[in-house]
């Protein structure tokens, strides 16, 4: 009769991580205790605790006192992936506030690679690529960039070994690349259907031309229609001769075009919060009220991701996902790497579900 295998804590160790490499068991996975280690193995609890104290100490798991040990990350060493990250500031700034919520994408991204154990590089690109697309291909396994970026170095993109995920984008766009985009859907149905309870029939959507202003405001049209509005019941106002980039001055200038044609009985449905604060700036200075001069409902909400700042958006809001958004693209980074190939491109999609109704400040007050 062959002599029973005597196990170690580094044995044990050992044949979990490879059971969590080679399974590709999912971050969060909650692993069995101590004694039931020490149980399947024949060993003590307390060598079990020691294995399980490597698998922490290397990274493959959290310790949590009281909840259990969870799956952390499920790469070696050997197997680490190295990502390129391109990443573009926006033009558009509030000196008022304290941060820059848009941010918020980045600082959740680079957090979760940290975390998953993913060796990454940012590239910040303001006006452009700061050096050539086809050059990061071959220095990394995964490019992550703006989806519209791709319009820079496309033809980098067609025979690279390096897999492509585009981010932050309103709609999928075709090409060799997968793709992480935001669907505003569910939050402007949501929204819509509020202010239709409550005989709102009319909107003013204020904005510019571009093609990620006129894709969400053609999705807020097409949420109203499902509702029973009509195509006339939305009333689209591009401000002329804006000032290239600066999104505040666009919402400043269709506020005055909202006053000027006295459309208080249109509710106001913003698809920025830079627009927001534009035309927030205009109304202040003409004494006008929010909730009760004016109604507005407002897609961005950075109210969302900011602790106190010095000036808010108290606004009826729509969130948009952007810590979603972050571990949507983790989650494809370890898709697209697995060592199974399906041979196709994947888009992942992020959804704004949360709407948020605030009440108006002055009926705040009144009712004290």
């Amino acid at each position: 009769m062959p002599e029973k295998k005597k196990f170690t804590a580094r044995s044990i160790a050992g044949a979990i991580e490879r059971e969590i490499v080679e399974e590709a068991v999912a971050e969060g996975v909650k692993l069995p205790s101590a004694a039931k280690l020490a149980s399947r193995y024949g060993v003590s609890v307390k060598t079990a605790d020691r294995a399980l104290n490597r698998l922490a100490e290397k990274g493959f798991i959290s310790r949590v006192r009281g909840g259990g040990n969870f799956v952390r990350a499920n790469r070696g060493k050997e197997d680490q992936i190295h990502v390129g990250i391109t990443w573009c500031s926006i033009f558009d700034s509030i000196a008022s506030l304290e941060t820059n919520p848009t941010n918020v994408f980045m600082e959740e991204l680079c957090r979760l690679l940290t975390e998953h154990k993913i060796d990454f590089r940012i590239f910040f690109d303001r006006f452009g690529p700061v050096e050539s697309l086809g050059a990061r291909l071959k220095k990394y396994d995964v490019i992550v960039i703006p989806a519209g970026l791709r319009l820079f170095d496309s033809k980098a993109l067609e025979n690279t070994a390096a897999k492509v995920i585009l981010y932050g984008d309103d709609s999928p766009a075709p090409g060799p690349w997968h793709q992480v985009v935001y669907d505003y859907r569910p939050g402007m149905t949501a929204a819509l259907a509020w202010f239709k309870a409550r005989k709102w029939r009319k909107f003013f959507l204020p904005g510019w031309e571009s093609v990620t202003v006129r894709s969400r405001q053609r999705s807020l049209i097409e949420c109203g229609l499902k509702l029973g509005f009509r195509e006339e019941d939305f009333r689209i106002c591009y401000a002329e001769n804006a000032v290239q980039g600066s999104s505040v001055m666009v919402g400043s200038r269709c506020a005055e075009a909202f006053l000027e044609e006295k459309l208080f009985d249109h509710v106001i449905f913003s698809v920025s919060d830079f627009f927001t604060y534009g035309m927030f700036d205009v109304f202040r200075r003409r004494g006008l009220v929010y909730g009760k001069d004016f109604q507005l409902v407002s897609y961005d909400n950075f109210q969302r991701y900011l602790g106190m700042p010095v000036e808010s958006l108290d606004v009826t809001a729509v969130t948009h996902p952007l810590a979603a958004h972050a571990r949507a693209v983790v989650e494809m980074i370890e898709d697209v790497t697995r060592k199974q190939e399906c041979g196709y491109f994947r888009t992942y999609t992020t959804p704004a579900t949360e709407f948020v109704v605030r009440e108006p400040r002055h009926e705040k007050e009144n009712s004290k």
